[in-house]
């Protein structure tokens, strides 16, 4: 996958299919990279961004000032198995 700028919706997608198979906490920065996002400061900010925009829909837990997880009740309501769509 080539690092470029992700449309917003296209992005939060991504984060939210990630943080439910991932199984653990990730940083802004390791998630940019793995969604496909460019890992300039501007683009991580953005992935920052749509990270806490997860967490005020309560679909995603700030663990941590910039460090993300699943929130128990959005892991519930992920697909199972498999890899998340998008993130090859």
């Amino acid at each position: 996958m080539v690092a470029g700028r992700l449309e917003w919706a296209e992005g939060l997608e991504r984060i939210l299919a990630l943080l439910a198979t991932s199984g653990r906490v990730m940083r802004a920065r390791e998630i940019a990279s793995v969604i496909g996002e460019d890992v300039s400061p501007a683009r991580i900010e953005t992935t920052r961004g749509r990270c806490k925009r997860l967490v005020k829909e309560g679909k995603a837990i700030e663990v941590e000032p910039g460090a993300f997880q699943i929130a128990p009740q959005a892991a519930l309501a992920a697909p199972a198995g498999g890899e998340a769509p998008g993130l090859r």
